[in-house]
């Protein structure tokens, strides 16, 4: 049980005490690296980091000895004369006494078996939490953490010890939220955000904290607490108004125990709360400080690891049944605020240029799913799509977003709580698909290699997340666009990633390669029109594949030759509109092996009193340059054939690669159906993986991810 931990606690406490007195190098790492793994370990399940006691009185002499390991550390802390390794450990155990249960939720338990608390333990919580922020906040402005790189540990240390803080110390959430609201953020216009279920006006953050605190999310409400402690100090002091003399030193290791024994209970409990009022006002004296509240005004590696910590402190505190995409997040005050400094700090900048901790912000900012339309609009609408690496650097970071959404949902497939609730749809309906979808059709109608390779990487990965009406709509705006265009590309990586797409993602419905059981649910089909539109795509491929070079037809619409008794080989359908118009079979067709979508808005203008175009038509179908005369359904055809015909070498290979691809697919779901079964051992089969050579382009994401803390909060840079 506990008692077995504490006893061990204890004598590590004293090891660690001999060995920060003798300076004993190896000692001191040996006993840390114990305490960490003590610190670490629980006998409860879920994120709850507790030990078994029998009773109340096991878990208030373990506390006892928490307590006096956490003085321990801040007193050698405080001291300064820790050297730069010795000091990070003391932060790190820190941070893993706070997460323990023993000096969080045990103490605002309401239970009887907490009711006991004793009240010197509730007034030294509060004073070793105030005594721990002030380090703190004193700890981020010196050199030693100040120009330090985010990743060494030292500050995520700091960010994460001021997230816990903000929620058990009122009045640090107070001064950082007053700190935050600087003119730019109470004024700023995010055009991007939609406020479907809350706004961005933080105006009245402070006045609500100040009103209700977090009483809407009752295991971060400390409020409580801080009343008992303030009434008990207040008896304390007044039945004993002469506190113990302190000292240079007034609590050495163990010097509190000591003095708790019964004839001296009263002056020691009138001299923790002596202590406690001097550590509030020295707290309150470092909060009116300027060093801390510029850094996080800066809105650098400071204020977005903070973000980022602050948002984990919620989630863990939420129940098993609570998923964190179902959790208010705007009711907490500095919420708002906070997010409207990260949406400022994003729109200030390309992509590219994005510092590495607010990327990592960005994917924790999608547990509150509202924000993911809101984010993708954002780098779409700082995306060049002449910008080869900006679009490559987007393009990762909304598969970031994308992947952390799946694992959500593999998470609430994988939750064996009934309390828990089922997961909403990954991509709401707050979510923008037709600016989405206009997006992603911008980047398939690049000519660029490594723009076209990305945007079919990228779709293939995270199809599966569309909702079944949005993937047709997809669907259909590639089968509109460029289908054609792509399956028949003069490169043979974006031939094989695109054939890919197509057969893997959209010739089938969406979830069709994940794994069920026989019970559950079969996927959504696809709409059946669409359907049959791609099978007379395939047809028409195989067509164009097979059909040699027609010679060039005459010029002059006077000598066209007869209609061609070709068979129907139109991949669209719907009804067929009686005069079509189609441009001239290969002058229509530029260099870079595109067909002609359109030529000019002075050629549609001439040639408007001809008819619309049937609504299935393909982009080819809606040019109408000059020259050209309406065709009966045989000669349109045998034309558009024609209109192919500089992308007719590559019919042959891209006809190959798609009997292969549909091949190896249908291999796919006859060794799913028997894993169903339970026919086949092993793990279910899984969709190939697309693999291209982008090594330039890695390179180049691996290093403009990452900017200077200097940089940050002063809008766009300068490209070097």
């Amino acid at each position: 049980g506990g008692s077995a931990e504490a006893r061990r606690l204890a004598a590590l406490c004293e090891g660690l005490s001999r060995a920060l007195h003798k300076d004993d190098t190896p000692a001191r790492e040996g006993v840390v690296g114990e305490l960490s793994e003590l610190l670490r370990m629980t006998h409860k399940g879920g994120r709850v980091l507790a030990y078994v006691y029998r009773d109340s009185t096991d878990l208030a002499a373990c506390r006892e000895t928490m307590f006096d390991l956490w003085e321990l550390l801040l007193r050698s802390l405080e001291g300064g004369a820790l050297r730069f390794d010795a000091r990070s450990q003391a932060y790190d155990l820190l941070r893993l006494l706070l997460r323990r249960a023993e000096l969080s939720t045990t103490l605002q338990d309401d239970s009887a078996a907490a009711s006991a608390t004793p009240t010197h333990q509730i007034l030294l919580w509060l004073e070793l939490s105030q005594r721990t922020l002030s380090l703190v906040l004193l700890a981020v402005d010196q050199p030693s953490v100040k120009h330090t790189d985010h990743s060494s540990g030292l500050l995520s240390v700091c960010a994460q010890l001021m997230a816990i803080s903000y929620f058990r110390l009122p009045s640090f959430a107070k001064a950082l939220i007053e700190a935050l609201q600087v003119e730019e953020v109470l004024h700023a216009r995010i055009p991007e955000f939609r406020g479907i279920a809350f706004t961005l006006d933080c105006s009245t953050e402070c006045s609500t904290l100040a009103q209700r605190g977090f009483s809407t999310h009752p295991p971060l409400d400390w409020l409580p607490l801080h009343r008992t402690a303030t009434a008990a100090a207040n008896v304390a002091l007044s039945r004993h108004a002469a506190p113990l003399p302190t000292g240079d030193a007034p609590w050495a290791y163990g010097a509190r125990t000591k003095a708790r024994i019964p004839n001296q209970a009263q002056a020691a409990l009138a001299a923790q709360a002596a202590a406690q009022r001097g550590a509030a006002t020295h707290v309150a004296e470092v909060l009116q400080s300027q060093a801390w509240r510029e850094r996080m005004c800066r809105r650098g590696h400071l204020f977005c690891i903070f973000f980022y910590e602050w948002m984990q402190v919620v989630s863990e505190s939420l129940g098993p049944g609570v998923p964190a995409h179902f959790f208010q997040w705007q009711s907490l005050p500095g919420f708002a605020t906070m997010l409207t400094c990260t949406l400022v700090e994003m729109s200030a900048r390309p992509p590219s240029q994005l510092a590495e901790p607010l990327v990592q912000l960005s994917n924790q900012l999608l547990r509150c799913t509202h924000l993911h339309s809101v984010l993708v609009k954002i780098v779409f609408n700082r995306c060049s799509v002449h910008d080869v690496k900006a679009v490559s650097t987007t393009l990762n970071l909304m598969n970031t977003w994308m992947s952390a959404l799946l694992r959500r949902l593999q998470e609430d497939h994988d939750r064996h709580s009934e309390a828990a609730p089922l997961s909403q749809p990954l991509l709401r309906s707050t979510f923008d698909f037709p600016f989405f979808f206009h997006g992603m059709a911008i980047l398939f109608d690049s000519e660029h290699v490594q723009v076209l390779l990305k945007a079919c990487e990228f779709l293939y990965r995270h199809f599966d997340l569309l909702p079944h009406n949005p993937a047709d709509q997809m669907r259909k705006i590639i089968l509109l666009g460029c289908l054609h265009r792509l399956q028949l590309h003069w490169s043979p990586e974006v031939r094989s990633f695109f054939t890919h797409l197509l057969v893997f993602r959209l010739e089938q419905p969406c979830c069709w390669s994940v794994p069920r059981l026989p019970s559950e649910p079969e996927p959504t089909p696809i709409n059946p029109g669409i359907a049959r539109d791609y099978r007379r795509c395939a047809d028409w491929l195989a067509a164009l594949a097979r059909t040699p070079p027609p010679p060039r037809p005459p010029t002059h619409p006077a000598t066209l030759p007869p209609a061609r008794p070709s068979p129907a080989l139109s991949p669209f359908s719907g009804p067929r509109h009686p005069a079509l118009i189609l441009p001239p079979p290969v002058s229509s067709v530029s260099s870079g092996g595109r067909s002609g979508t359109g030529s000019t808005e002075q050629a549609a203008t001439q040639a408007h009193d001809a008819g619309p175009a049937s609504p299935g038509a393909p982009p080819a179908a809606r040019a109408l340059p000059p020259g050209t005369r309406a065709l009966g359904a045989a000669e349109e055809d045998g034309l558009r054939l024609d209109a192919m015909g500089a992308l007719r070498p590559y019919a042959p290979a891209a006809l190959e690669l798609y009997k292969q691809l549909t091949k190896d697919r249908q291999k796919i779901q006859c060794e799913l159906q028997l894993w169903a079964r339970g026919a086949s051992p092993g793990p279910p089969p899984s969709l190939p993986v697309l693999k291209c050579d982008t090594s330039v382009l890695d390179l180049e994401e691996d290093r403009v991810i990452w900017v200077r803390e200097s940089e940050l909060g002063k809008g766009v840079l300068e490209v070097p």
